[in-house]
């Protein structure tokens, strides 16, 4: 797996503003604490950007690519690495199409290149001698002498039947299931790939299980998670407070300001000192604060509690019956499980339905919410990532307004998100006292008007 995710490129940097620590490699890796972790991720995709089904075909694929390389070498020898141009008849495909971004393509060159190598670090002697088995005799006829010995009777042999190949291809009824949940354009989880990712897919799944059959689909779904989704993600958990909460911020901050200038107005109409002007910083500076800071999402007084603000489907347990009721029509039937599947299972290798992890005990969870390897939205075959009929969703509308801006906290138990935290409010505090600080300048350079006697 080492040598997979140094050819996809794992070592590219993050952007500036995300630490080591929130990494989208560690947040996958379940290694981050909540809210980071690979549930919050989830949950944000799901409820926020409407795209879970990215991260839920990622996950189900990085998890299919040790499945992949622990079976046998005549396992792999029924499903061979995808070339178009042998698998079928007719005009050829190239073996990397064309792409817009040349970093893509070469990446997807080195992954082929990978995966062509797995599949011939053992010989196939089996794969090639498994149909080449001698005849076997299953009946004896009456003319046979066994009164001379060292001569062989005449026998009946049956030859072993040639494997029906799209059965016996291994993870087949699991690579189908995945094929019609996401690839194809009308399924409920399809994912938003071009035309020629999706020709690609669809060509090659009915002719092979091997990895490489999707691995447009993977690269186009990796690339999206990584520069898009997870930097999107990574701003929104910095958030301690819910949107209410957050304009209810802005108008008070916006408050105090006017409030400062209106007492400003005052001193510079009246005869008083100038000097005095400068007390408007006392509404100025922390108004100003207030603002940026909740530009930023952040409330002030929920950082300095250590606090955030529960979001919405944390507040309201999660109704398990209808979890448990959760079933999709893609889903894989357990009695058409190929050997190989059974096979997997029996060894305690994690098959589809949850993220992969040797021990379940050791996932992270949220105070109000499941194991999230367990949760409905982290399985590979699901229903449409739909939220609108949701328990939470119907209870937190209702809410009125005065409600959801004094939503219920819980402790922030990340200490990388915390110094994120802690950088924002630092330079909110330095930009609003720098422009209260302006505001007093300007302020006092004005002459007093003496039209107010005080």
């Amino acid at each position: 797996m080492e040598d997979f995710e140094s050819a996809l490129g794992r070592s590219t940097p993050n952007p500036k503003f995300i630490p080591d620590g929130l990494s989208f490699d560690a947040i996958i890796k379940n290694e981050t604490p909540v809210p980071c972790s690979l549930n919050d991720f989830m949950d944000y995709l799901v409820y926020v950007q409407h795209q879970a089904e990215d991260l839920q075909f990622y996950l189900w694929y990085i998890n299919y690519i040790p499945r992949w390389k622990a079976l046998s070498a005549r396992q792999k020898a029924l499903s061979p690495a995808w070339e178009p141009g042998k698998a079928i008849k007719g005009p050829k495909f190239r073996l990397i199409p064309r792409l817009d971004n040349q970093k893509r393509s070469e990446k997807m060159a080195k992954v082929l290149t990978l995966l062509k190598e797995t599949d011939v670090e053992e010989k196939p002697d089996a794969a090639e001698t498994a149909w080449k088995c001698p005849p076997i005799k299953t009946s004896f006829s009456p003319d046979d002498d066994f009164a001379r010995p060292g001569t062989p009777p005449p026998q009946k042999t049956v030859e072993p039947p040639k494997p029906d190949w799209f059965t016996v291809q291994p993870f087949r009824n699991e690579y189908c299931g995945v094929v019609k949940h996401y690839i194809v354009g009308t399924s409920p989880r399809a994912l938003r790939l071009s035309e020629k990712d999706r020709e690609w897919c669809l060509t090659a799944a009915p002719h092979t299980t091997h990895p490489s059959a999707l691995l447009p689909a993977f690269l186009a779904v990796e690339e999206n998670l990584r520069t898009h989704l997870h930097p999107a993600f990574i701003r929104w958990i910095r958030s301690n407070a819910n949107p209410v909460s957050m304009y209810f911020l802005r108008t008070l901050g916006i408050l105090a300001v006017l409030i400062g200038l209106g007492l400003d107005a005052i001193l510079i109409l009246s005869r008083t000192n100038r000097f005095i002007r400068i007390a408007c910083v006392i509404f100025w500076w922390p108004g100003l604060t207030v603002f940026i800071a909740a530009c930023k999402s952040l409330c002030l007084l929920l950082h300095l509690r250590d606090v955030r603000e529960l979001r919405p489907w944390e507040m309201f347990p999660a109704d398990k019956d209808a979890e448990s009721a959760v079933k999709d029509v893609y889903s894989p039937s357990p009695q058409a499980l190929s050997a190989s599947d059974k096979e997997m299972e029996a060894g305690g290798v994690s098959f589809v339905g949850t993220h992969a992890r040797k021990n379940t005990g050791d996932s992270t969870k949220s105070d109000s919410g499941p194991d999230p390897l367990r949760k409905p939205s982290m399985r590979t075959f699901g229903p449409k990532n739909d939220y609108s009929d949701m328990r939470w969703f119907h209870l937190y509308s209702k809410r009125s307004v005065w409600s959801k801006i004094l939503d219920r906290t819980t402790p922030v138990q990340n200490p990388t998100l915390r110094k994120m935290q802690d950088r924002t409010i630092l330079l909110s505090i330095m930009w609003g006292g720098l422009a209260a600080a302006a505001l007093a300048v300007a302020s006092v350079l004005v002459p007093s008007m003496g039209m107010i006697k005080m």
